[in-house]
């Protein structure tokens, strides 16, 4: 079970990146979206504070999905992250980043998996098509109904 053990951490270590920026780190997770990119989480340190953010990559497209925002089940579902995960918003000009803070530095793994996750449900969630297009409802419906009119409603 040892090398069971070794196999597994060496190929998991192995997904991980860093690549420093000065004062900036930029985490290249393993943590994959829905369209096969791997997120990726910014560290500053602020003082004395530790920020991880998203870089403003969710909005900026980096993540190549649209976020549509007005979704409500991306509402909801991004609601639920930043109220869990403690979350927050920074909105400029040019971005909105969302991120998180703490002052201790063995602190730092918890807010890099957080956000990762974080990144990772929005962006899978604006990859999936939650709705029908409204031809295809069109479609099934004339079918429906001309499957009714032909064979009685009785039968199918």
């Amino acid at each position: 079970m040892d090398k069971v053990f070794e196999t597994i951490t060496t190929a998991y270590q192995s997904l991980w990146q860093i690549k420093d920026y000065g004062r900036t780190l930029e985490i290249v997770t393993p943590v994959a979206t829905s369209n096969n990119m791997f997120v990726c989480v910014f560290i500053t340190k602020r003082g004395e504070d530790y920020v991880a953010t998203d870089g403003g990559w969710i909005d900026s497209g980096l993540y190549e999905c649209e976020v549509d925002w007005g979704s409500k089940i991306l509402k909801r579902i991004s609601d639920y992250y930043i109220e869990t995960f403690d979350i927050r918003k920074q909105e400029t000009h040019e971005r909105t980043f969302y991120y998180k803070r703490i002052n201790k530095l063995e602190l730092l793994p918890n807010i890099v998996f957080d956000l990762s996750n974080f990144i990772n449900a929005v962006v899978s969630s604006s990859c999936i098509k939650f709705t029908a297009d409204r031809e295809e409802l069109t479609f099934k419906k004339n079918v429906r109904g001309y499957m009714r009119r032909e064979f009685g409603a009785n039968r199918f």
